[in-house]
């Protein structure tokens, strides 16, 4: 029992437990979704902090790519736009899902960050 309540503790006080666990729930319904031809859902979202990628349904083998951009949005205290580098993430695989922005209520360190501005 003492280890149950130390798991649940751990995940109560993570501010960033969730995220995984919402991608991963998202990567795998949207390869489901991919190589329907003819369907023009996109499936994946990437970005490496070089290119931006999407692969949508109906072209299997296909991605589409263009450079990373700046992100341009608050900061944490301290930093300027010019120390920040090109987008690069795991989450925009929430975003092709569509709860991309709903799930942020389950990232309490994000919203407090975007809550300041």
């Amino acid at each position: 029992m003492a280890q149950q309540k130390e798991v649940f503790d751990f995940v109560a006080s993570s501010d960033y437990f969730s995220g995984p666990t919402w991608m991963a729930m998202c990567k795998a319904s949207l390869d489901a979704a991919h190589g329907i031809e003819y369907s023009t859902v996109v499936t994946t979202m990437a970005r490496n902090g070089v290119e931006f990628g999407l692969r949508v349904s109906g072209l299997p083998g296909t991605w589409l790519t263009g450079p990373s951009q700046q992100v341009i949005g608050p900061m944490f205290a301290g930093y300027k736009p010019e120390d920040s580098g090109l987008d690069i993430g795991d989450s925009a695989i929430t975003e092709s899902y569509g709860i991309g922005g709903f799930a942020m209520a389950t990232a309490p360190a994000i919203v407090a960050l975007v809550a300041e501005r």
